[in-house]
């Protein structure tokens, strides 16, 4: 991840509502370890057709988008989702970006999980402009604040 980037994972809702917690998603030493979390999901097998439909690509697991963002998702062995993730651009950022995010998410059965704030994000109609505050308030736009 570039200092400019803004890290957000994707979790099932699923396990989300299982849980109900931010401190359910860290380990024993407060690490997030996704790995867990996407185990019992049954969006498990769908979400990469899924970000492979949206980007208009094949059997990949890495996108780049607008600007330095980009979105990938992490197998293990056998080629099970571990982790779903994006990192967004702090510096130029669009709101469509912030858009696709929150859709794919939605699509997804997902939650969104910013590390930074400890902060889990639904998916909604009304999610754009917490979203959007959130990257607002984040390491990577303040340092292109001091950039500037």
């Amino acid at each position: 991840m570039a200092v400019y980037q803004v890290t957000i994972f994707f979790v099932p809702e699923v396990w989300h509502q299982n849980s109900g917690s931010v401190d359910a998603l860290l380990t024993d030493e407060g690490c997030f370890d996704a790995s867990n979390i996407w185990s019992i999901s049954s969006q498990r097998d769908s979400v990469k057709e899924i970000f492979n439909k949206t980007f208009s690509s094949y059997n990949k697991t890495f996108w780049k988008s607008e600007g330095e963002s980009d979105y990938s998702i992490d197998e293990d062995d056998e080629g099970n989702v571990e982790c779903v993730r994006a990192r967004v651009d702090g510096r130029n950022y669009a709101h469509e970006e912030l858009q696709r995010i929150l859709s794919l998410a939605h699509v997804c059965e997902c939650v969104l999980y910013f590390p930074e704030f400890e902060k889990i994000l639904e998916p909604s109609v009304n999610a754009l402009e917490p979203l959007e505050l959130l990257v607002k308030r984040s390491r990577a736009y303040k340092w292109k604040l001091d950039k500037s």
